[in-house]
């Protein structure tokens, strides 16, 4: 996420005495408006320890012209070599888009791409948009598992691949 602070994270449901541990600032789920934003679900949430070795997505803006369309350039590598990256577009619907050079749409709608088994491969985003569209572009990266050096005492009962690891950037493009 942009802030650059990782956070441990749970559907709204009731708590076992180890994620009440996990939780214990607090009392209920509560609404996380600094990242989720205002209408979003109730959720039980903490800070988490930071891990530099948890790469944030390796994104670069290799161009964002405006003339008849803004054409928006990029690319997308996972550092951290993530089973499954993640990219939506908001703010803005797409002309049309490519894939290094492969179109991929050339009709205006919604922009979204699941990708799997990337690896650590350099990819090259190119979206079309009006001229007069500002838009992010946001990239998660979806790593089965928790990290187990940086969970909680007394989680050692909790099983290698619960959960999930997410990586966020976002591209604006203004």
């Amino acid at each position: 996420m942009a802030a650059g602070r990782a956070y441990w994270l749970l559907p709204q449901q009731p708590l076992d005495d180890w994620r009440r541990d996990l939780f214990a600032g607090r009392a209920k789920p509560t609404v996380f408006v600094e990242v989720f934003g205002l209408r979003s679900a109730p959720q039980w949430y903490a800070v988490a320890p930071r891990d530099d070795g948890i790469a944030f997505p390796e994104c670069f803006i290799l161009r964002n012209h405006v003339g008849k369309v803004r054409l928006a350039r990029f690319t997308v590598r996972s550092a951290n070599r993530a089973p499954h990256i993640a990219l939506a577009m908001q703010g803005a619907r797409a002309l049309r888009s490519r894939v290094d050079g492969v179109t991929l749409s050339t009709t205006e709608s919604a922009w979204s791409l699941s990708l799997y088994g990337m690896g650590d491969r350099v990819l090259q985003i190119e979206i079309e948009s009006e001229p007069n569209e500002i838009f992010a572009i946001t990239v998660q990266e979806h790593i089965p598992g928790l990290p187990r050096h940086l969970m909680p005492a007394g989680a050692h009962d909790v099983a290698p691949q619960v959960g999930a690891t997410m990586s966020t950037d976002i591209l604006r493009f203004y």
